[in-house]
This record gives C-alpha cells, structure tokens and sequence, in this order.
C-alpha cells in the first residue's frame, strides 16, 4: 500500500471517528490504529518486502490483540511464559494468550522473527487491535 493510500483512509478515519481499520489484500495486511490522543499507529503485517509504509510503522512488526481480554503472557497452568526478548518466533507461533471469561485465544506471531519489545503487561486487560510485542523480522538467507 502507498503512503498517499494510507493518509487517505487516515482522512477519512478522522472524518469518520473510526479509530481502528484492519485492510486485508491478497498480498498484504495492514492495521491502522489512532490513539486517544490523535496519533496514527500503522503496522505492515504482510511480510511482502517493497511496499511503502510512514515512518511510524518502521519500529518493526507487531503481534496484536485479535479480541478483547485479559493478557497472559504463559498458560495458566506454567509458570514459563510463551516468549522473552531476544527469543526467535516463527509466524503463528503462540506468543501469548487472551483470557476471556472461561475461554482463552492464542496470540500469534504475524511473521518469523526475533521478539524485540514485550508491550503488553501480564495480567493487564487490552482491546481488539493492542500491540502485544513488537518483532525484528528474521532475514532470510
């Protein structure tokens, strides 16, 4: 998707007073997410190479939150969690769990990498769409 593209959905995002769009394409997938305080959060999460995205979404690829729910960053039952920082990941691993009432949902990796950053803080209740970590995409080669 081209940045011109992008800053046309934000427009209409403001216009509308939609804060969250998820675009699924054939080869690409992207999440658009504006904060509380008017800021734009962007995620590339194909893992398509040459496709132009802001600066913001240069912090690497981010692994979100599919529902609503409680965060566990290990199953209920260990005491080890999914993953740590520095830990490599391969796209669907299981990096974490979402607990609502009874049930609980994967969080998945988007894409192979390296976990980077752990945003999402263990115990603590997140939204559809929330960053859970953040991953370096593992070069190929």
């Amino acid at each position: 998707m081209e940045l011109n593209e992008i800053q046309q959905l934000v427009a209409c995002l403001n216009a509308s007073g939609i804060r969250n769009l998820e675009l699924n394409r054939p080869a690409e997938r992207i999440r658009l997410k504006i904060s509380g305080s008017d800021q734009l959060r962007v995620a590339n999460l194909d893992g398509a190479s040459g496709t132009s995205t802001p600066p913001a979404a240069s912090i690497g690829r981010v692994a979100f939150a599919e529902s609503a729910g409680i965060y566990l960053a290990a199953h209920p039952m260990r005491h080890t969690p999914f993953v740590k920082i520095g830990d490599t990941v391969r796209k669907n691993d299981i990096v974490g769990l979402l607990k609502t009432g009874l049930i609980y949902a994967p969080v998945t990796s988007p894409i192979d990498g390296v976990v980077s950053k752990i945003v999402a803080t263990n115990g603590e209740t997140i939204g559809f769409g929330s960053p859970v970590l953040e991953l370096e995409p593992v070069s190929a080669g």
